[in-house]
């Protein structure tokens, strides 16, 4: 169960999948939801450095600048979607540790 709450599985995330593992981490007291969601960020700013590193090298109007341009677009979508989590799951950590 820890190894499934801490896998990374971007660049094709499956959202439910990612919810439901913050959701069974918060349940079981397994993991903390939020430092989950830092890990998941932290890789995807990796990832989405990686892909802004290697845009520069190719020709503008290439196809593989704009199959770069597309990795950056979706990873920096996933961070924002990311960040909305952890506003979720800090609210939702906070009031179970004042119950």
């Amino acid at each position: 169960m820890s190894a499934w709450l801490t896998e990374v599985n971007w660049p094709k995330p499956n959202l439910a999948e990612f919810h439901l593992k913050l959701a069974a981490a918060a349940a079981a007291r397994l993991a903390d939801p939020v430092e989950l969601v830092d890990a998941q960020r932290r890789e995807l700013r990796r990832r989405l450095g990686e892909a802004q590193r290697a845009l520069p090298a190719e020709p503008d109007g290439s196809t593989a600048a704009l199959l770069l341009e597309g990795v950056a677009l979706r990873l920096q979508a996933d961070l924002r979607w990311l960040e909305a989590c952890e506003r979720v799951w800090s609210k939702v950590v906070d009031e179970s540790e004042d119950a």
